[in-house]
């Protein structure tokens, strides 16, 4: 549980030195997380933080809220639970403890909130200064009644004047408006807003107008009045207009002026998250998005259609134990098929059982008129390769695999980095 002390550190918490770095701990697992969170906060320093939640879209926020704080100099630590196969797996907690205990909390410290801390009590003894809802997939554990309950919670753990940033464009809220004693700040495409976007242009980078609609009072008790701010961002897909809107509405509050902000925001900006090309030459091109949720497929989808490519080879597996969020996902992909000119579906025999391989069964045969192919494979590092042999000149290979296939993930960029230096060696002999 958090101490007095702990508790103590998030009231008022508004001074931001300046010219200090961002701090970034990966953790994968709640144990490391709680440590990680006692760790930052134990101090007597007054820190500002920020708490994201949703299941689409926090670590998108998380990373350019991160980078206008980095632009202005403010000093922050991110908190996240990035499941990567790299060193971080194998670190020992002593080694990760000896290595966090070296890094400077100074000033703002924003914490990705998953299902897992959702589910861990410490969570509710954490004063945020904001909180920030980003997008919730039907399918998702914050979609269910206990996690709604556990959201509910946390949104009434705040005290009055903490700031709550709410997307109202969600369907979920319709019946869930529960928010006591919060300054609720809302955004979407809705003219009723507090915030909201117009003139939107979605090219090869994302434009829109951010537009505050009503006066609000940050942190520091200054008062912002209505206004606008174009943003530019080298990103694609309406979803990240949305993480724009959060991640300059979470801006504001903590204290970065308006000019700062327009200046960041002038396309030089790139959001890291979301649908990430990973491998682009002559040959063909790889893009991966990490697809937890219905809503990471869609997000994603609509966001390749900004790509050039001639047919799309589409890997996947099921992230879900029951049948209603899977047989809402192939309708999904369905959907897609002509628009996204996929060519072949590949899905890794993760977790299958025989009630998932005759709904594959059954919807396969539902699209051989479309002459899509559909594949089964293991989840190894030979599937990849050969997964990769398919592919011919200007095809695209979209990975919308969830996190459970993060090794794989690594395997695939692996095969494409050793291509890639393959091809130079092989230019250098010429």
């Amino acid at each position: 549980m958090c101490n007095n002390k702990t508790r103590a550190s998030f009231q008022g918490a508004l001074a931001l030195p300046w010219n200090k770095k961002i701090h970034t701990v990966y953790s994968n697992n709640i144990k490391t997380a709680r440590g990680v969170l006692i760790l930052s906060l134990n101090t007597n320093k007054r820190i500002i933080t920020i708490g994201i939640f949703g299941s689409n879209g926090k670590t998108s926020t998380c990373n350019l809220l991160s980078r206008i704080f980095n632009s202005t100099g403010v000093s922050i630590a991110t908190i996240n639970d990035k499941k990567q196969a790299s060193s971080q797996r194998i670190m020992t907690n002593i080694e990760l403890y000896k290595r966090l205990i070296k890094l400077e909390y100074n000033d703002i410290i924003i914490l990705e909130i998953n299902d897992e801390l959702l589910k861990c009590h410490e969570i509710y003894d954490i004063r945020f200064d904001i909180l920030i809802n980003c997008g919730i997939s039907e399918d998702s554990y914050e979609y269910s009644a206990e996690g709604m309950d556990k959201i509910k919670r946390l949104i009434n753990s705040l005290h009055n004047s903490k700031i709550l940033i709410l997307n109202t464009d969600d369907d979920i809220w319709k019946n869930n408006m529960f928010f006591n004693d919060t300054y609720l700040i809302t955004y979407g495409l809705g003219s009723k807003s507090t915030v909201t976007a117009s003139s939107i242009d979605y090219g090869d980078k994302l434009e829109f107008c951010y537009c505050l609609q009503r006066s609000i009072s940050t942190l520091n008790g200054k008062e912002i009045e209505p206004m606008e701010i174009p943003v530019t961002l080298k990103a694609v897909g309406q979803h990240n207009v949305y993480n724009g809107m959060a991640a300059v509405t979470s801006a504001l509050f903590c204290g970065i002026s308006p000019d700062n902000i327009r200046s960041i925001m002038d396309g030089n900006l790139k959001i890291t998250s979301g649908v990430r090309t990973i491998y682009s030459n002559n040959d063909f091109k790889v893009v991966d998005n990490l697809c937890d949720t219905l809503l990471g497929f869609e997000t994603g989808f609509e966001a390749i259609q900004n790509i050039s490519y001639e047919k799309m080879h589409l890997c996947f597996n099921f992230n879900s134990e029951n049948n209603a969020p899977k047989e809402k996902l192939l309708g999904s992909i369905g959907a897609w098929i002509q628009t996204l000119k996929i060519k072949n579906i590949s899905i890794f025999k993760y977790n299958l059982d025989s009630d998932d391989l005759d709904l594959i069964k059954l919807w396969g045969e539902s699209f051989l008129k479309n002459d899509v192919d559909i594949l089964l494979w293991e989840a190894t590092e030979y599937s990849i390769e050969k997964i990769i042999g398919l592919l011919e000149t200007n095809d695209l290979l979209a990975f919308f695999c969830s996190n459970h296939l993060d090794v794989l993930r690594e395997k695939l960029t692996e095969i494409l980095d050793k291509r890639i230096l393959d091809r130079n060696s092989l230019i250098k002999n010429l």
